[in-house]
């Protein structure tokens, strides 16, 4: 997978995800992957990341996009 894009994975909690617990910094989709393996990350129906990615799950906020992995997990473009 080629690209130039940037990405940052956030674990969030709190009542209305309003908290930012940990954050991983990306320098390309395939790295994404390589650590959601290795964590062993799933979405919320315990299908792990990979199998579950969806290039057209993408939500755009501006000049930026967020793809939420699972209910503890956001994945964002820079």
């Amino acid at each position: 997978m080629k690209n130039n894009k940037k990405y940052k994975l956030e674990e969030i909690g709190g009542m209305n995800s309003e908290v930012l617990i940990k954050e991983w910094f990306f320098d390309n989709m395939d790295e994404v992957f390589d650590f959601c393996n290795r964590e062993e990350i799933c979405d919320d129906n315990g299908v792990r990341f990979r199998n579950s990615y969806d290039e057209g799950g993408w939500i755009e906020w501006g000049e930026y996009k967020d793809y939420v992995v699972n209910e503890g997990l956001i994945l964002i473009e820079l």
